[in-house]
């Protein structure tokens, strides 16, 4: 996924939908986007995970979602992220396959 996320990439992301990234001592350890109620290019990097960083970008989205009117927010998560959108709230909806392989897509009920 590194990989896959090069500078150009993000860029390109960015230019397309909201993106918000997390900062400590001056380096990028998260980043999200949002396109209305989908969530999209959640990514921590692995020395910071279990320090509350996707907790928060998430929240972040679903408190701009809830702001915009929508019910729920949705994403797509691989098997290694599904536990911790699980522990968020949110719920399966169905599977997919991607280029990355297997993928769930769960939604949360917003305020």
């Amino acid at each position: 996924m590194c990989a896959h996320f090069s500078p150009r990439h993000i860029e390109r992301v960015a230019a397309e939908r909201q993106m918000f990234v997390a900062v400590e001592q001056g380096e990028v350890v998260g980043t999200v986007s949002r396109d209305g109620n989908k969530v999209y290019t959640m990514f921590v990097h692995p020395r910071t995970i279990g320090r509350g960083i996707g907790r928060r970008l998430m929240r972040h989205l679903e408190a701009l979602a809830a702001a915009d009117g929508y019910a729920f927010m949705e994403t797509g998560a691989s098997i290694t992220a599904h536990g911790f959108y699980q522990r968020l709230g949110y719920l399966d909806v169905r599977t997919s396959k991607t280029e990355f392989g297997f993928n769930y897509i769960l939604r949360r009920p917003l305020p």
